[in-house]
């Protein structure tokens, strides 16, 4: 199991880690709820939803909600994808993340 939480509490609360390279330097990038019915996707470009079927059959295949975090890694350039998903009464967490080109990396929204 990857651990994907610090246990450094000098923050005052636990950090989100790079999945790959355990950086604390980890950015939003976008954000993706697929229910059975509509998907929306979020990112600095505004909110997009459709009701494709390509989309809604990840959650009617995963029989609940699904919700795709899109991440960058500061430190090292890694960029992918947390998902959660549940079933059940249980949430599955997993991370697919690779080495991503400078010019795919930005935020979502960012002051």
């Amino acid at each position: 199991m990857v651990k994907l939480l610090t246990d450094d509490k000098t923050l005052g609360e636990d950090v989100l880690l790079c999945p790959v390279c355990k950086s604390d330097y980890v950015h939003i990038q976008s954000v993706e709820v697929i229910t059975g019915k509509q998907a929306t996707f979020i990112d600095s470009s505004g909110v997009k939803t459709t009701t494709a079927k390509e989309k809604l059959d990840q959650a009617k295949n995963e029989r609940g909600t699904i919700i795709k975090i899109g991440l960058w890694c500061e430190e090292n350039g890694h960029f992918g994808t947390l998902r959660l998903a549940f079933r059940k009464g249980n949430i599955s967490v997993s991370a697919d993340m690779v080495v991503a080109p400078d010019d795919l990396l930005h935020d979502i929204w960012r002051d």
